[in-house]
């Protein structure tokens, strides 16, 4: 398809360095992603946690949104987090719902995008930005970066294998209804954009892409 008019895109995107945090941080795939769109004369919202995974500091106090302008027609909507200390506990698990919940609530009070570009995990925030896309007629990309919950089954003891797919049953079937849904699955190799496609039960579109990990060039 070729855009001929300047398209109003959502990133929904937690857990990256964000370009008006303190510290001259080094923005990562959805932060490069959306400076280049904006660039483009593109409007772009960026949601995100109001929670800094990497410093585990909540950025603003805020029960609300808190809107960043990083430059004119690119924003960021910082949603609501209770942030949690350690990566693996119950308390990541409630923030991530948390998230999920806020962005469903005040997604709907925005105007409807063009297109939602998605990262997945985690799987809360893609099952809801993929059934806003569904309700709304929005197409929506899942860019796949880790295979939860596939990989902490892996992790598990052998013998307890069994017993980590029972615990994440549920967690498996939302992430798969949030493939199933998306538009288009995208990823940084090509095996994960397979891996996708199969727990989404569809073959591969031309669509599904992988795009590796890259950075801008170095500026004179």
């Amino acid at each position: 398809m070729k855009v001929t008019s300047p398209l109003n895109v959502w990133l929904v995107t937690t857990g990256e360095p964000l370009p008006l945090d303190e510290g001259g941080v080094r923005l990562l795939r959805h932060g490069i992603v959306a400076g280049m769109m904006a660039k483009r004369g593109w409007q772009v919202t960026w949601w995100t946690s109001n929670f800094d995974h990497t410093t585990k500091v909540v950025r603003h106090v805020d029960n609300r949104p808190v809107t960043q302008t990083v430059m004119p027609g690119y924003r960021l909507m910082l949603l609501p987090s209770r942030g949690y200390e350690k990566n693996v506990s119950w308390a990541r698990i409630a923030d991530h719902r948390d998230i999920a919940a806020s962005f469903s609530q005040f997604a709907d009070t925005e105007p409807v995008p063009d297109v939602i570009l998605c990262s997945y995990p985690t799987i809360e925030l893609a099952d809801a930005a993929t059934r806003y896309g569904a309700s709304y007629g929005v197409p929506v990309v899942l860019d796949v970066r880790d295979l939860w919950p596939d990989i902490f089954i892996e992790l598990a003891p052998r013998g307890l294998q069994w017993l980590a797919r029972c615990l994440l049953w549920p967690y498996k079937r939302q992430g798969e209804k949030a493939l199933q849904r998306a538009n288009a699955l995208i990823a940084i190799t090509e095996p994960i954009v397979d891996w996708a496609c199969a727990r989404a039960s569809r073959k591969r579109r031309p669509v599904d892409k992988a795009f590796a990990l890259a950075c801008p060039e170095p500026q004179p």
